[in-house]
């Protein structure tokens, strides 16, 4: 099974201590490392920003063509190539009206969008943990969390 949590800290010295050492939560041995935020939030389904496919109600637009059909519906009409660009694909980016595909690192709106995604990045997550960490009595390469 495997499982992620969040956890704030409330100073950069427990951040870098928990890094360094193996947290002890529920008397289970947990690696830890730095949470890395998604670096743009494009909907899957429409190709547009600031919403997640999980709430879309908007109708499909291909990442290739901007055509109303699912990516992965994509169908080259000529080599029958499916859910891939080929030769014969006219790319067209809905978002710019650029010559490219929707997520592509060309487009100057997906560039912008991930730049202050990647600005908006803070280690200290706004989910705010009550617990407190200190270290473990028992050992110099766990902490836990009380």
């Amino acid at each position: 099974m495997h499982a992620s949590a969040v956890i704030a800290f409330d100073s950069e010295e427990a951040v870098q201590k928990a890094l360094k050492k193996r947290l002890l939560i529920a008397d289970i041995l947990i690696k830890t490392a730095v949470f890395e935020a998604k670096s743009s939030e494009q909907c899957l389904k429409y190709q547009k920003f600031d919403h997640a496919i999980i709430a879309c109600k908007n109708k499909a637009i291909c990442q290739f063509c901007s055509q109303n059909h699912s990516t992965r519906l994509h169908i080259c009409k000529i080599c029958e190539i499916v859910e891939s660009i080929c030769i014969h694909t006219a790319l067209k980016c809905d978002n710019c009206a650029g010559n490219h595909a929707l997520n592509s690192k060309e487009c100057t709106l997906f560039a912008a969008k991930k730049s202050d995604s990647n600005s908006d990045l803070n280690l200290h997550s706004n989910i705010k943990a009550s617990s407190i960490l200190t270290s473990d009595s028992n050992s110099d390469d766990e902490m836990t969390l009380k």
